[in-house]
């Protein structure tokens, strides 16, 4: 019984030498892969410095400030890089990652300034040619081998999405007995907290151009100011508006603002795929009655029934007091439009404000918007 015990216990733990290879093979390349692409991506974050933020300051081209907005703490970054990199030549792969672990940080505050920092470059290249004329030329060094200013300044933003995919990697090819098994698990976890939060903050830096993006497709004077603190962009689609007066639907305008957390969403006909959908939003006396075929209507009115739903749980876990904003229309919104324009004249990027709001669009029939006027200490 011992020997059998024994050839059992061999054959369990022993694999032959043909079923071993590939897996040390495969993680083997995934280690190569890691010390590679630092190293490329080392020579990247010197670019930077060597090729425009330490030029930049000698030629005072722009105040200091604008360079310390535009460039951020790379320099942090960079050191950060240089003692992983040496780490990762004295130590195991996890090990290594878990001792700088705690100052990935400087990635978190880099990627929520980044879409500031591209902004602030646009806004001062328009302002300084000298300065657009600067970047042009330094684009052009054999060494930046056909290199953007943009698309290096983006590289730390992705770097620690790539660590969490090249870790996870690793740790699918390492045996659970492994040594650094444990190190690189929790390096994994350190990662992915940081990936979240930066895979977060693009999101809403998407969201805020998309807000911008809309306000700046209404023309005129008399349309109200959208990109406000506390919203948020949520959904666009094609919708119908049934004319509350008849005739035809008028050309792309904002007509009627409506507070959304007092608002109710209602099917009224089509209730199968084959018919149209007609439903309409309530709030108040306002009533908008509004159509389209039945798979779009379905999505409008399951986002609208969540944001709602979740602008309510919001107020009532945090205690807020009821909004008392009411239906605008006619003069009242024309009141609310110049209000807004006196207290927020221009639209500009700023490093905290997060937007919220939510759009009906239609091919030259947009006749809605609907957005909750919310301070900033009432964000979702």
């Amino acid at each position: 019984m011992d020997d059998v015990l024994e050839v059992e216990e061999y054959s369990c733990n022993r694999l032959p030498r043909s079923a071993i290879k590939p897996t040390l093979n495969k993680r083997q390349k995934v280690i190569k892969e890691v010390f590679d692409t630092e190293e490329t991506y080392l020579f990247h974050l010197k670019l930077i410095v060597k090729n425009f933020q330490s030029p930049l300051k000698k030629l005072k081209l722009v105040p200091e400030y604008v360079i310390s907005e535009i460039f951020q703490n790379i320099d942090q970054i960079i050191s950060l890089n240089k003692e992983l990199m040496e780490l990762l030549s004295q130590h195991s792969m996890g090990e290594a990652f878990l001792r700088v672990s705690q100052f990935f940080k400087f990635y978190s505050l880099y990627a929520n300034n980044h879409e500031y920092a591209l902004a602030t470059l646009l806004n001062w290249e328009q302002k300084c040619p000298d300065l657009s004329a600067f970047r042009r030329t330094q684009e052009g060094l054999p060494e930046m081998n056909g290199l953007k200013l943009n698309a290096l300044l983006i590289t730390p933003v992705q770097r620690v999405p790539r660590y969490k995919l090249l870790l996870t990697e690793l740790l699918k090819q390492t045996e659970n007995d492994n040594p650094d098994y444990e190190n690189i698990k929790k390096a994994v976890a350190e990662m992915s907290k940081v990936a979240d939060h930066i895979n977060n903050h693009i999101k809403q830096q998407d969201n805020a151009q998309k807000m911008i993006a809309i306000q700046k497709s209404l023309c005129g004077t008399s349309v109200p100011q959208l990109v406000q603190p506390g919203r948020i962009f949520l959904k666009e689609g094609d919708l119908k508006k049934v004319s509350r007066k008849g005739g035809k639907a008028h050309d792309r305008k904002c007509s009627c603002i409506l507070p959304l957390r007092h608002c109710k969403v209602e099917r009224l006909l089509g209730h199968s795929q084959s018919q149209a959908t007609l439903f309409a939003i309530s709030c108040q006396d306002e009533r908008l009655l509004l159509y389209s075929d039945h798979k779009t209507v379905e999505s409008w009115i399951k986002a609208l029934h969540e944001t709602i739903n979740s602008l309510e749980e919001s107020r009532m876990t945090l205690r807020k007091p009821s909004s008392t904003r009411t239906p605008l229309r006619g003069l009242a919104l024309m009141k609310q439009i110049k209000l807004e324009q006196r207290q927020s004249p221009t639209i500009s990027p700023t490093k905290e404000t997060i937007f919220s709001t939510l759009n009906f669009t239609e091919n030259q029939t947009l006749d809605c918007f609907l957005m909750p006027f919310r301070k900033r200490s009432k964000r979702l």
